[in-house]
């Protein structure tokens, strides 16, 4: 909401699954064209962000100014926390306008969804106009007042029905207030597939108005899960919440770690209360078969702890068994194997490059079916390179062969690492042959026995010198041969040593705030004229919406045919974008269509029509898509509160699922979906020259769950603002003005009012009897029939705010003052009200009078002052920190000191 201030310093005192539109639905080419279509404009003075635009549609960002689709963002905070994505939350996808009717039998509708059938503008001579730049959405501000306008002020289109106050100025409702007319007089703009009719001839004046209001109701903002890793891996844990209730507020670790047996694997601590909750957890997945805990989803995504390429045509050998990891099948980290205790600190990478043959370097051999006895070191063909070292170095390399005793053939061992190549008593591929324990040893390559590896069974009994950077049980793959000179095996080491764990902490936490019910509410106001000179017999305005709650594929509606209110929720407990609290966003009728009704009497924009009465919600329609009507007659059928084929619904009325979702009792929507909704209004007759009004209230509520979410909406939806008081009160605006700066003031005035906060008149009262603090005379008194933020008859006095100032002596700092209007009534039965404001006066140390002191641009000031022939100060007392009357060094040492110094500040002079 925009501030003003009274006085001179006025400047003073923020992956989504969105519903496409059905086939065959595209936005109109003259839309884009269109040089008076405003798609640009949108309202966010509380905690709703929604574009309006001026052709019927509404929640849209069609311009793609904070480059989505959707355009109504809750809870709103800046436009800065849209573009930055932190807030891209959505509560309504698109909404508009619809009406329908029957012209000498023949139905007629206008359509605004995924494209809209109508054009911007008021009609002309029964027709629309063309296009025109001042065809556009007006904003205007609480603070748009004619002392302070905006661009839309100065240009207010009263020629095409904006409304006016008694002086003929804008007027208001609200913090902010959006207008726009349009019609659905152009017959080529009737180009929906759901509609494709001649035009109804009515025009369509379209208010919209928020305001921002302080209140209990909470609203999370965003919840927060910083993860702080400590560590060298790949490692990455994400955190869900999937429980607001079970938030424990305690800190929280995930320690990465390896077991033999498992291999990589994960634990939870609960660093509050010491407790492990999870222990050898080996879901690494970070999809939703994660553990929750507390409320939390754990996610622990970490790439393969070994992974591996060929830079060869072909791959010989796979490092995957028949599952597990480790000793139990595949490839895996030293320390996962028999006979290793290297501690591993960071990600390594090793290449096996195969050369000719006889030229590769020798390896330590083990047979398998002796007991794992040393047989020798032996030359192979292949070279082994630990790659992460700069330079490179050339390491050693083992492996145990397997040998099948039952093997009668005389294919004895060969002392060569290559799995698959040995063949049973029959000639075949020994099956059990095609696998061969290797080994990686981290150190220094060398072509003579070492002797720590040159003992049997080394790599069971010699865990200090038998040092395994990574180790195998490879298996070939049949049929793709054997390495070729050239080829390399790059195996990627990801997962550091459970010496040295990685370890990643958070706390769960979320941002909240709070408003009022008026802070999450919207209201729209549409008066509709008939002006095509076409009687419209069984006319129906209907408000359709295609909310898209967050994801848009889980969504449910329903309607209140108590209180007229319609409403959509989530269909599940947990949103992918609101999370555990999905809010609820819905309509509710406050003031229908009026209809004839002897006896009763209807409210017609503030006006009292005996002899009518308002119409509610007469139907509600839900569809989902895939369901969307095809032609008018469909449309038409569900204005009516019929189905698509114009059958009766099957709960047999014209309302879909009017049961209570909180309670479970009634006709209750079951089927999260994309889902459409219609609320509907009529039928009526519909004259030319005749007008018709309709008054919507737009509201999110959001509650602990997202069935309360729904109990909140309604409560916010039902809100009405307690009774004002009725006495005569006086107030200098309803908010707070500030005067500032006394001697900057002259000639400017400002406007006490007199004014019931009910609906009675402000009363007989004798003008000239009217004096301020007793003795100042107004410089005029005048009767207003209304005006904004007041409520019936106002009387303003408009005075001179220098001599108003004055009265309480030379200003300091911030400061609430109390006035008097005194007078008389016309029956010399005599006036006293009283009212307070606040008067921001002098401040001591701010020099350069910005009202922002005292502060380092003060400080520069009087350097330039003082010193390089700069300005004076604008106020000399506001610099004159020792108050001795006379401004030199001694002051610049004083503000040096409380800027840097943590020195006294200043202080008004006496």
């Amino acid at each position: 909401m925009k501030t003003a201030y009274l006085f001179v310093l006025i400047f003073l005192l923020s992956a989504l699954v969105m519903a496409a539109p059905p086939p065959g639905y595209e936005p109109q080419s003259e839309f884009e064209d269109s040089k008076s279509i405003d798609n640009d404009t949108y309202i966010n003075a509380n905690k709703i962000l929604m574009f309006v635009t001026n052709h019927g549609n509404f929640g849209r960002d069609l311009a793609g100014i904070f480059g989505n689709d959707f355009g109504t963002y809750y809870p709103y905070v800046s436009n800065q926390e849209i573009m930055n994505s932190n807030l891209d939350m959505s509560v309504l996808y698109a909404a508009g306008l619809w009406m329908g009717g029957l012209v000498n039998s023949e139905i007629r509708v206008a359509i605004a969804e995924y494209s809209d059938e109508y054009v911007s503008g008021p009609m002309a001579g029964g027709t629309y106009q063309p296009d025109n730049p001042d065809f556009r959405v007006y904003k205007l501000y609480k603070d748009s007042l004619e002392s302070n306008p905006n661009i839309d002020y100065l240009q207010w289109p009263v020629d095409q029905g904006a409304p006016v106050d008694e002086s003929g100025n804008p007027q208001i409702i609200g913090d902010q207030m959006l207008w726009a007319v349009f019609n659905d007089a152009d017959p080529l703009q009737h180009d929906n597939r759901s509609g494709e009719t001649a035009p109804l001839g009515i025009e369509v004046q379209q208010t919209v108005w928020a305001e921002d209001q302080d209140g209990s109701i909470t609203i999370p903002l965003s919840y927060t899960i910083p993860v702080y890793h400590y560590g060298y891996s790949d490692v990455g844990v994400e955190v869900d919440i999937v429980d607001g209730s079970a938030f424990t507020g305690d800190d929280y670790m995930v320690v990465i770690d390896s077991v033999v047996g498992y291999g990589a694997v994960w634990n939870l601590i609960n660093t509050t209360t010491s407790v492990e909750l999870l222990t050898n957890q080996t879901n690494f997945s970070g999809d939703d078969s994660s553990p929750v805990v507390d409320g939390l989803r754990i996610r622990v995504i970490v790439p393969e702890g070994i992974s591996w390429n060929w830079s060869g045509s072909t791959r010989p050998f796979t490092s995957v068994d028949w599952g597990g990891s480790g000793f139990f099948g595949g490839i895996g980290l030293g320390y996962e194997f028999f006979g290793s205790s290297f501690d591993f600190i960071s990600p390594f990478n090793v290449e096996v490059r195969w050369i000719e043959d006889g030229t590769g370097q020798n390896g330590y051999c083990y047979r398998r079916d002796q007991g794992y006895t040393y047989d020798g070191l032996f030359p192979q063909n292949l070279t082994v390179w630990d790659v992460t070292s700069s330079p490179e170095r050339q390491i050693n390399f083992a492996f145990v062969e397997f040998y099948d005793p039952s093997n009668t053939s005389g294919q004895d061992a060969d002392s060569i690492w290559n799995p698959g190549e040995q063949y049973d008593i029959n000639g075949f591929r020994d099956s059990l042959a095609g696998r061969e324990y290797f080994f990686i040893l981290d150190s220094d390559y060398s072509p003579s026995e070492i002797p720590a590896y040159a003992q049997d069974q080394a790599l069971f009994n010699d865990f200090g010198n038998f040092d395994c950077l990574i180790g195998g049980w490879v298996r070939h793959r049949y049929g793709d041969g054997k390495p070729d000179p050239g080829d390399i095996w790059r195996i990627n080491a990801q997962i550091g040593n459970p010496g040295i764990p990685d370890t990643f902490t958070f706390t769960p936490s979320y941002e909240q705030a709070t408003s009022g019910p008026e802070g999450i509410s919207i209201y729209i106001k549409y008066k509709l004229y008939n002006k095509g000179g076409n009687t419209i017999d069984d006319f129906y305005i209907s408000l359709w919406s295609d909310s898209d709650l967050g994801q848009a594929s889980d969504d449910l509606v329903g309607c209140d045919t108590l209180d007229d209110i319609f409403f959509c929720y989530n269909g599940e407990p947990i949103d992918n974008k609101y999370g555990v609290y999905p809010p609820a966003v819905g309509f509710k009728v406050l003031e229908g269509p009026t209809v004839p009704s002897p006896g009763s009497t209807a409210v017609f924009d503030g006006n009292h029509i005996p002899g009518y009465k308002n119409l509610g919600l007469t139907a509600f329609i839900k569809y989902i898509n895939g369901t969307d009507p095809d032609d008018y007659e469909e449309t038409y059928n569900y204005m009516q509160g019929l189905n698509r084929d114009g059958t009766p619904l099957p709960n047999g009325t014209k309302y879909a699922v009017p049961g209570d979702p909180v309670t479970g009792v009634g006709d209750i929507d079951s089927d999260p979906s994309d889902c459409r909704m219609m609320g509907n209004f009529g039928p009526m007759t519909f004259n030319p020259g005749d007008s018709q009004y309709v008054l919507i209230k737009l509201a999110v509520g959001q509650g602990l769950d997202y069935l309360s979410s729904i109990t909140v909406l309604k409560e916010v939806l039902n809100f009405e603002p307690p009774p004002s008081p009725t006495e005569l009160i006086a107030a200098i605006r309803p908010d707070p003005q500030y005067g500032l700066f006394m001697f900057a003031l002259d000639p400017l005035m400002d406007t006490i009012f007199i004014t019931r906060q009910g609906s009675d008149p402000v009363g007989d009262i004798d003008y000239s009897s009217l004096l301020i603090n007793g003795s100042m005379v107004p410089e005029s008194v005048t009767l207003l029939p209304s005006h904004p933020d007041f409520n019936g008859e106002v009387l303003a006095l408009v005075i001179p705010a220098k001599e108003f100032i004055m009265g309480y002596g030379l200003p300091w700092g911030i400061n609430e003052v109390t006035y008097s209007v005194s007078g008389a009534f016309s029956d010399e039965t005599p006036l006293l009200l009283n009212g307070s404001t606040i008067i921001i006066g002098h401040i001591p140390g701010d020099i350069n009078g910005d009202g922002n002191g005292p502060n380092v641009a003060d400080l520069t000031f009087l350097v330039d002052y003082l010193f390089l022939g700069g300005p004076h100060p604008p106020v000399m007392v506001t610099a004159d920190l020792d108050c001795n009357r006379s401004i030199n060094v001694s002051e610049l040492t004083l503000l040096v000191d409380h800027l840097f110094k943590g020195g006294p500040a200043p202080v008004a002079c006496p």
